[in-house]
Parts: structure tokens; sequence; C-alpha cells
């Protein structure tokens, strides 16, 4: 959620976003693993502390298929996505 990032409308914002860039590179130009994972738990604390990211809703997806064409939805791990790669059809 840099504010230079990939979606604009994600990103920390008035005060809270020179603490943020700061965090996220303390994290990002650490020289080891501890060290870094110490600099991302201070950043989803800071995160967390000012409801930068606050959930809004969840939605259960639910899909249909005709079994006459499908014989297996695969494994389906991912409750937001359909994995296509993993539906059988009947051949």
């Amino acid at each position: 959620y840099k504010s230079d990032g990939h979606r604009k409308n994600y990103k920390a914002m008035n005060d809270f976003s020179k603490e943020y860039t700061n965090l996220y590179n303390k994290a990002l130009e650490s020289n080891s693993f501890d060290e870094r994972l110490n600099h991302v738990k201070e950043l989803s604390e800071f995160t967390s502390n000012n409801s930068i990211l606050i959930p809004l809703a969840e939605e259960k997806m639910i899909y249909y298929y005709n079994p006459k064409h499908i014989s297996s939805m695969g494994s389906q791990n991912n409750p937001l996505t359909l994995n296509f790669e993993e539906i059988k059809s009947h051949e």
C-alpha cells in the first residue's frame, strides 16, 4: 500500500503516509529474515492500530455447474476465485 503502488486508492493517507512509508522501507531494506520479520510485524501493527485497512464486507461465492458436462470441480482451495485448471469435464 505504498503511495506509488499498484492501486492508487490503496495507500496510507495524510499523517499516516510518512510513518507507513518509513516502516515499509525498513522492511524492504532489511539485511536478514529476522530483521525483515520484525519490521513487517511493526508495519502490520501500525496498519491495524491506525485502521488503515478496514474489511467492509465478505461475500461467499456460489458456483453452479451442469453435471452432464463437468465430472469434478477438483480442488478449489481459495474461496474468492474459481480455479478452472482443476475442473474436470466428461470426455
